[in-house]
């Protein structure tokens, strides 16, 4: 996570939504605006962070929080300057306090812009990704991994148009989420995600390479070749340059390969031949875009042209 970020945002909720901040819920009946106390230390605030000068800004929060109602838009907008001067300070887990108490009061009441409250949960799903993915013990990555698919699966809910990133975030949690047992992998939830990811490839007229990849990950785990070797056709389509999927499509086909061969009665079927004809062409695609020459390769290409030269090898189910 870069430092950048916060303190960008920091100087947006400073600047634009203690001034603009409009309700996202006519029916609250919290006042949406600074109290006396409070906007007459909003100038020496903006100063602080101005300064860079994050530990006396978060003081001066600090002090004034037990000031404040609860709720209130005081303590909205208070809880959620001080998450992000956290941020600035490299205190991730610290922060995550503040920023849901600043989101729980902007979703009940109507604190905030509906971009405003967007963002605050964004962060809040990619900041808890970040510990999770920094966590070494199970249960705190449990925990992390939960928090950040609540705040996107808010996001989600409340966003009025789909967004590409977001739910390519969204189907990466749920993955995550799926292998924390490496051992045992949530089959559950790794159909979830793959949804997740497959709307991803609905969203843009010319997906991108992530959302494929991801949603090849997914096919990989749940044991899918067939549709992972079909995801990999499109992305060699899409990348002829890139020789890792040259490889794995390869490997694909000829694990699937392999597996009709285990019965004699399998290896002379038409069918059969269908996973050895592709693997041969997959390495012969690659090799001709200068992907895939090392002897092993060249040893399953030829193994591949001896058998399909067989006379009990059908051949005709080309691609």
């Amino acid at each position: 996570m870069r430092r950048a970020m916060p303190f960008l945002f920091l100087r947006y909720w400073l600047l634009g939504c203690v001034f603009l901040g409009a309700p996202s819920r006519a029916e609250s009946t919290l006042a949406k605006e600074l109290s006396a106390p409070v906007a007459a230390e909003l100038g020496q605030l903006r100063t602080l962070t101005d300064a860079r000068s994050y530990g006396p800004a978060r003081a001066l929060i600090e002090r004034l929080l037990p000031q404040v109602a609860d709720p209130s838009y005081d303590l909205a907008l208070l809880s959620q300057v001080q998450g992000q001067l956290l941020l600035a300070e490299g205190r991730y887990e610290p922060a995550l306090a503040p920023l849901q108490r600043a989101a729980e009061l902007g979703e009940r009441h109507g604190l905030f812009e509906p971009r405003t409250l967007l963002e605050t949960l964004y962060l809040l799903g990619q900041l808890n990704a970040h510990l999770a993915a920094e966590a070494t013990r199970p249960e705190l990555k449990q925990r992390y991994w939960e928090a950040a698919h609540a705040a996107i699966t808010r996001w989600l809910a409340r966003t009025p148009t789909p967004n590409v990133e977001v739910q390519l975030f969204a189907a990466s949690v749920l993955y995550q989420q799926a292998l924390l047992d490496p051992a045992k992998p949530d089959v559950a939830q790794l159909q979830a995600a793959r949804l997740a990811a497959e709307e991803c490839l609905l969203l843009e007229a010319s997906p991108r390479e992530a959302s494929y990849v991801m949603v090849l990950a997914i096919q990989q785990q749940l044991g899918q070749r067939e549709a992972a070797a079909d995801t990999l056709e499109l992305l060699v389509k899409a990348h002829p340059g890139k020789a890792l999927y040259w490889q794995q499509l390869a490997g694909t086909y000829l694990s699937l390969a392999a597996d009709s061969e285990d019965s004699a009665e399998a290896a002379a079927s038409a069918t059969t031949c269908r996973p050895q004809l592709r693997a041969l062409l997959t390495l012969e695609r690659a090799q001709a875009l200068g992907h895939l020459t090392s002897a092993v390769d060249q040893a399953n290409a030829n193994a591949l042209r001896a058998l399909l030269s067989q006379p009990t090898a059908v051949t005709a189910h080309a691609l």
